[in-house]
């Protein structure tokens, strides 16, 4: 189906090197300005010389050059803005696993040793996971979500010491900023320009 063909689309031109995708661009367009050229000579050698179609002709490229103006500056738009979001999104994690860290600091042993060394393995993978290529990334999104288990089951065991005192509130607080900035973050690579923008463009 075409909703199919897009998706398809949108999966490879994500994954492409943004070199990769202007080869392709610049060798659409080159394709495009080869077939206007043997249209037009083949209008002119069937219709003779057309001088006075010219300035309607200049109006059209006007024109659509206008248009295209528009579509990239609502497209940059767009990517700016996901940018932006991405980025307060990642600050705000940061904040959040310092947060979780030094509240963690407070605990007794030996839940404080455990959440530590579970919360430094958290960060170091999140690291690498940023960083990774697709191919690796679902292994490390694995034990991401793994940590994050391992994270609440140590938190829920460290909550029965401290149960009852003004701090649980403010430490599973911590804890549940920590991970449900976690799904945020996740979600954010995935905010790109819509598929349907890019081949509007392209056309």
């Amino acid at each position: 189906t075409a909703e199919r063909a897009m998706t398809s689309f949108d999966l490879g031109i994500s994954e492409l090197p943004i070199l990769v995708v202007g080869a392709m661009v610049i060798a659409a367009m080159v394709c495009a300005a080869v077939c206007g050229a043997l249209i037009r000579s083949w209008q002119d050698r069937k219709l003779g010389s057309a001088d006075a179609a010219d300035g309607a002709e200049g109006y059209l490229v006007s024109a659509v050059l206008g248009l295209l103006a528009l579509l990239m500056g609502f497209s940059f738009s767009l990517a700016v803005d996901r940018f932006e979001t991405r980025r307060v999104l990642v600050l705000d994690e940061a904040n959040a696993i310092g947060t979780a860290y030094l509240r963690t600091q407070l605990l007794s042993p030996p839940h404080r040793e455990r959440i530590s060394n579970i919360l430094v393995a958290y960060t170091d993978n999140r690291l690498v996971l940023a960083a990774a290529p697709p191919g690796r990334s679902r292994d490390l999104q694995r034990q991401n979500d793994a940590m994050l288990t391992d994270l609440w089951a140590a938190t829920s065991a460290a909550f029965v010491a401290i149960e009852g005192t003004d701090f649980s509130i403010a430490y599973l607080d911590s804890i549940n900023s920590l991970i449900d900035l976690d799904s945020a973050r996740m979600g954010g690579p995935a905010a790109r320009v819509p598929t349907e923008v890019f081949a509007i463009l392209v056309i």
